[in-house]
C-alpha cells in the first residue's frame, strides 16, 4: 500500500509533537507498506515552491520550501 503522510513541518529541523507522531507513524507503517512524509519549510533565500528530497530515518521526505512575503504596507 502506497501512504503520503502530509505535515506542516517535519524533522530534523522542527521536533515538536506532530513532527514526532508523524515520524512513528511513518515507521510504524513502512514495513508494510511504501511511505513519503511531504511537509513545507521557510526558507527565505529560496524561491517559492522550490522541492528538497531527503531521507529521515531511512523514511523519504518531500520538503516544498516557502518564502516569507513581507508586504509593502501599502
Amino acid at each position: 500500500m502506497k501512504v503520503l503522510l502530509v505535515t506542516h513541518r517535519f524533522l530534523p529541523h522542527h521536533a515538536a509533537g506532530v513532527e514526532q507522531y508523524t515520524a512513528g507513524l511513518a515507521a510504524a507503517l513502512a514495513p508494510e507498506s511504501s511511505v513519503v512524509v511531504a511537509t513545507t519549510r521557510k526558507v527565505i533565500s529560496r524561491p517559492m515552491g522550490h522541492r528538497r528530497r531527503y531521507r529521515h530515518a531511512g523514511i523519504p521526505v518531500i520538503e516544498f520550501r516557502a518564502s516569507i512575503i513581507i508586504g509593502s504596507g501599502s
